[in-house]
């Protein structure tokens, strides 16, 4: 069925529908990620599916133990099955987008891969760079030692008691030294910026990203903005050093490029345990 279709389906639903939401293929259809969707797949909450238990309609019990109702042959009903919040779309209620990720990515059947992709793109394009300013330099330091305290390296020796921490866009306003800040729809979700190393390397620092953006793909994203920061600065090589907890980002590191060198001399951040460095060669202009 396509969306108007869909719609009247939904405007038709017999329940209430403030007790229940679009999610799959439905929720990619009212998002305008795809044209069609074979069957309608909702959320529910307990309330409803008690309402439907009670009227006598046949169910399963999930591993989890929440109910699954085949309502009709194409309509089929799932307790409690929701990722981030409800949104409504021309007022159907329907998984956010971000749920909505979420909710493909716990799937993870092959045939929900381009729907990620699709996902990701939406919400990516709500994203924009700036060069870090002073009105996002707290955002930017709660949102650093979050992340560290998350991983159980709120500990000297990390980033979380840096002296600049609280004023990075002072510090990175400085030659040979840059950081941008992501926004979406004006809010700090992510930074990340360079600075001196020795010679023409630099160090890549402080790549964080805020919860809720996670999951977009978004690290290796804003590893190449910072690295072709890097080459505009004259640098011919990054340096970086992580720890052995944050193990999503070396994974992202290692897919980017960067390989493991030996600790070198004179690290300042002296909880870091593990160092990587990847050359810049010059990027290819189009033909």
């Amino acid at each position: 069925m396509e969306r108007a279709e869909l719609i009247a389906r939904m405007r038709a639903f017999p329940y209430d529908l403030a007790e229940c939401w679009l999610i799959t293929g439905g929720a990619m259809v009212l998002h305008g990620l795809r044209q069609r969707t074979h069957d309608i797949d909702l959320g529910c909450t307990a309330r409803l599916a008690d309402e439907l238990e009670a009227k006598g309609y046949a169910h399963q019990r999930l591993a989890d133990g929440s109910r699954w109702f085949q309502l009709e042959d194409d309509v089929e009903l799932f307790e409690n099955w929701l990722y981030d919040r409800v949104d409504y779309v021309e007022n159907i209620p329907v998984i956010s987008l971000r749920g909505l990720l979420k909710m493909k990515q716990s799937l993870g059947r092959e045939k929900d891969q381009r729907d990620i992709r699709l996902i990701q793109e939406r919400l990516r394009a709500s994203l924009e760079y700036r060069a870090i300013q002073p009105e996002h330099d707290a955002a930017m330091a709660e949102l650093i030692r979050v992340n560290l305290k998350t991983h159980g390296l709120d500990i000297p020796g990390t980033a979380y008691f840096d002296k600049a921490l609280d004023h990075l866009s002072a510090f990175y306003s400085q030659p040979g030294r840059a950081y941008a800040v992501l926004l979406d729809h004006g809010v700090v979700v992510g930074g990340i910026g360079i600075a001196e190393f020795r010679a023409d390397c630099c160090e890549l620092q402080k790549l964080y990203l805020a919860d809720a953006v996670k999951g977009y793909a978004l690290g290796y994203e804003m590893i190449r903005f910072i690295e072709a920061k890097a080459r505009a600065l004259g640098y011919r090589s990054i340096y970086l050093e992580t720890h052995t907890n944050l193990s999503a980002a070396i994974h992202v590191y290692e897919r980017s490029g960067y390989r493991a060198i030996p600790r070198p001399e004179g690290v300042i951040h002296s909880a870091m345990n593990r160092f990587y460095q990847k050359q810049l060669c010059a990027e290819k202009s189009g033909a």
